[in-house]
């Protein structure tokens, strides 16, 4: 599976700032699609290290190359 990823050290505000930019910002200028699967969230370390308020993170949405009804790669046309 291929994810976009970005990293965060920070609050949930940060936290949703980060899936915001993902799906608004870079997915659209990336070439790639989403998947069907749900975005994720994986720990940096142990969960809740660093108290309730604070997170180290990464921050994955599931994504795929686009294809053509063919098969083919559409991402250089």
């Amino acid at each position: 599976m291929k994810v976009a990823e970005v990293v965060i050290r920070g609050g949930l505000a940060l936290e949703m700032r980060a899936f915001r930019w993902l799906r608004d910002t870079w997915l659209p200028a990336s070439g790639y699609l989403p998947t069907d699967l749900p975005a994720f969230e994986a720990w940096l370390g142990l969960p809740y290290a660093h108290g309730a308020e604070h997170f180290e993170l990464a921050c994955q949405i599931p994504i795929r190359v686009p294809t053509a009804p063919g098969g083919w790669d559409q991402r250089h046309l």
